[in-house]
């Protein structure tokens, strides 16, 4: 049966959504559009440039490259919202692979890493919100509380896009429970003040940045929204599976109950009764196969491996053998293919090498090395190894039985150095170690 192509859709614009700003106005756009309506980013400093997304376009932000709205005033519903102390913030990220920490924070030349995806923010009068990755993890900032954070992104893959969004739900009067999840899985929780928001006009929603020049994220930002509700676990997961596509979903037939009543013999047609019954079975069946074949939420399509993300992963790497081992969605979707490789290859060299093509990452170079008698290495260096136990398992399982297998990788940083001119190699540090 031929297959269907369902485009991601990105964040639900529906009547809890106070802001919603798709980043895929056109290159050359003066302007960047709320799907609300409400809060166009109509101020463009840099301007950001367009750049490929998550979700159609996106905008990539550094220092000085940001976007902001008009000014808020004092009685908008952005400030009552913030003011009651539940809300929802959401974006997708993407962390420039070129820095060593994910944000840049550049006033006066100094800088304490945290870059902000979004908030509303002034100009230092109490009217602060917003939110974004830190040195550590990620973060949500308020005049009344300052720097706020939960998780941590020290296995966050850099060059690849990610959702994060921010939960406050009030607790009491002076406090809120802000919850923190990264690619639609809560990755921690932290209880922070209540925005003490002084009224002000000078507000501005702003992308990439408190205002520019200051808390700028240096990356790509793509699909954010506001709610002005704390959006369900369930609620937030859907945001994150909204972000991909559905691809290779089989058709099936939405017309049973109709063909079921044409295939009848002759003599048969025609006969209230007997199509009654027939209808009642086959609409039931037809209903049970429609959720079954939903786009986005049906078991069919999100058991797919090009579809499935969260726990439909992890069900599909226990079937193929792959432990996830604290892997984000879609490095774990690399190994589990790593995996299913595996399973079909013979252990030969030729087999292996091309397991391990599909886990490396961009900057990295593979190769083999044979030993006599029976020993080889898997060289792995370009981009330093940041994971080498988990290559190592993934070749133990694809060697061969009496057979040695190292993993030789390079480091973060330097290890040693011979004298004279720098090279390649072991003359610039980059050889940190073996395994296996």
């Amino acid at each position: 049966m031929p297959s269907t192509f369902i485009p991601a859709t990105g964040h639900v614009l529906d009547a809890s959504t106070l802001a919603l700003w798709r980043l895929n106005d056109p290159s050359g756009a003066t302007s960047l559009s709320d799907d609300t309506g409400t809060y166009p980013l109509v101020t463009l400093a840099g301007p950001p440039p367009v750049v490929a997304g998550q979700i159609g376009n996106a905008r990539a932000v550094t220092t000085g490259q940001a976007a902001s709205s008009a000014s808020v005033a004092a009685n908008d519903p952005a400030i009552a919202v913030l003011q009651s102390g539940t809300f929802t913030a959401e974006g997708w990220f993407w962390i420039d692979p070129s820095i060593s920490y994910p944000a840049t924070w550049n006033s006066g030349g100094t800088g304490n890493n945290h870059g902000a995806i979004f908030g509303l923010a002034g100009a230092g009068n109490g009217s602060e919100f917003f939110f974004g990755l830190d040195s550590t993890g990620f973060f949500i900032y308020s005049i009344s509380n300052g720097f706020t954070s939960g998780g941590s992104w020290s296995g966050l893959a850099k060059g690849t896009w990610h959702h994060l969004a921010v939960r406050c739900t009030s607790s009491d009067a002076t406090h809120s429970t802000a919850d923190f999840f990264l690619d639609g899985v809560k990755i921690g929780t932290a209880t922070i003040l209540k925005y003490a928001l002084t009224p002000s006009a000078v507000s501005a929603w702003n992308l990439g940045g408190e205002s520019s020049g200051f808390n700028n994220f240096t990356g790509r930002i793509d699909d954010c929204r506001f709610s002005k509700v704390a959006r369900a676990d369930a609620d937030i997961f859907d945001s994150y599976r909204r972000g991909f596509p559905i691809v290779g979903l089989a058709t099936y037939d939405p017309n049973h109950a109709t063909e079921a009543l044409a295939k009848l013999a002759l003599q048969y047609q025609g006969r209230p009764l007997l199509a009654g019954l027939i209808g009642a079975f086959t609409t039931q069946l037809q209903a049970i196969e429609d959720a079954l074949a939903a786009p986005m939420t049906g078991v069919f399509p999100q058991r797919q491996l090009a579809n499935a993300v969260g726990h439909q992963l992890d069900v599909l790497g226990s079937i193929v053998g792959q432990p996830r081992n604290g892997q984000v969605d879609a490095t774990y979707l690399q190994y589990i293919k790593a995996r299913v490789a595996l399973n079909v290859s013979s252990g030969t060299v030729e087999d292996i090498y091309n397991v391990f093509l599909k886990i490396i990452a961009a900057g990295q170079t593979l190769s083999i090395q044979e030993w006599f008698p029976a020993a080889f290495s898997l060289r792995v260096f370009g981009v330093p190894l940041t994971n080498p136990s988990d290559f190592l398992a993934l070749l133990k399982a694809a060697k061969a039985a009496g057979v040695r297998a190292f993993v030789e990788y390079s480091g973060g940083s330097p290890q040693f150095q011979y004298d004279g001119p720098a090279g390649t190699g072991y003359d610039n540090g980059a050889y940190a170690g073996a395994i296996s």
